[in-house]
């Protein structure tokens, strides 16, 4: 039976991960800071709560299992020396310490499309070959943690790059389903702009067709869900099965831009960053979130293809279950 260990484990990732492998063949242990709300992850769990600092309980931990699943990140910061000492600081002492682990055969690693930057056109989305461009303090921290794993990593190693992500126990989509309940969504913008999503049982289960796979040894790979998709339909979906009737309201980019910035200021002594900056206004300027599963497609065997209502059914389902919607 291979060991599993996942970090960031309490995120909507890490949790749907660690809870989909505990009825597995698999045995895992979900590594969580010992502040972290681990309300996500079920009560079946074996939960280690550690000090990412601790070098020597770490290795400790390392040395009985065979594959690392790292997904502990920080998506949202104000500095770039938080991105910093997360994303890519912390990622450099995974490597380290699976280099220093004989136990350990695979290292997997959950980065994200915003590592690669946007694609240049709707009939030309991003590959795996293309070179990265990351328009966000996220986005660059993702790239440069790629880049080390890619260099100092003697074990082997798997980049995967989910597009966004959404389901069960998510909370980034959750303010657009909250928004489309009002009757409403809003897009910045007045060009439609293209993104796919990723379903999270469908992220799971390629995250799983990895283990231990030689054919997934020193690449990288996109997850995205099939077809592409305009952020009005998307919106639309949604209200069609909260049987809401909405009303879309497009914001130009400019004055999107005046409240992040605005927004930015006010959160200037807080220690979280505003839900709305000027980072994720670059990412909501772009008009064509698109990648290539071709690859994925051919060396995982998924055919990608996700029926886009069902998923948003059983998401509002367990918002209400929540008490989230």
């Amino acid at each position: 039976m291979k060991n599993i260990l996942v970090t960031g484990a309490n995120g909507f990732i890490g949790s749907s991960l660690v809870n989909e492998l505990n009825n597995s063949e698999y045995n895992v242990t979900a590594l969580v800071r010992k502040s972290s709300n681990t309300e996500l992850l079920s009560t079946q769990s074996k939960i280690r709560y550690i000090d990412y600092r601790d070098q020597k309980e770490l290795q400790k931990i390392f040395e009985d299992h065979h594959i690392l699943v790292h997904c502990a990140a920080l998506t949202r910061a104000k500095k770039w020396k938080d991105f910093l000492e997360i994303n890519v600081e912390l990622t450099q002492k995974m490597v380290e310490l699976c280099n220093r682990t004989d136990a350990m055969q695979h290292f997997i690693f959950i980065s994200s499309q915003a590592a690669a930057g946007p694609a240049s056109s709707l009939s030309d989305p991003k590959r795996e070959a293309d070179e990265e461009k990351p328009l966000t303090y996220y986005g660059k921290s993702k790239f440069l943690a790629e880049k080390y794993i890619k260099k100092f990593s003697r074990k082997n190693w798997t980049i995967l790059r989910p597009v966004s992500v959404y389901g069960p126990g998510d909370q980034d989509f959750l303010q657009l389903f909250k928004m489309i309940k009002k009757g409403f969504s809003a897009q910045i913008g007045f060009q439609k702009k293209y993104f796919q999503t990723i379903y999270i049982s469908d992220l799971i289960e390629l995250i799983i067709r990895t283990f231990g796979n030689e054919r997934c040894y020193q690449k990288t790979f996109f997850l995205a869900n099939e077809p592409f998709i305009n952020e009005e339909d998307f919106s639309q979906i949604i209200a069609k099965e909260m049987d809401k009737k909405i009303v879309n309201i497009r914001l130009p980019i400019s004055l999107i831009s005046l409240i992040a910035q605005f927004l930015d200021l006010l959160h200037i002594f807080s220690k979280r960053p505003a839900v709305l900056n000027r980072q994720k206004v670059k990412e909501f300027a772009q008009r064509y979130w698109l990648v290539d599963t071709s690859k994925t497609k051919r060396i995982l065997d998924f055919s990608h293809k996700s029926e886009v209502s069902q998923n948003i059914k059983k998401t509002i389902a367990d918002y209400k279950k929540r008490g989230w919607l």
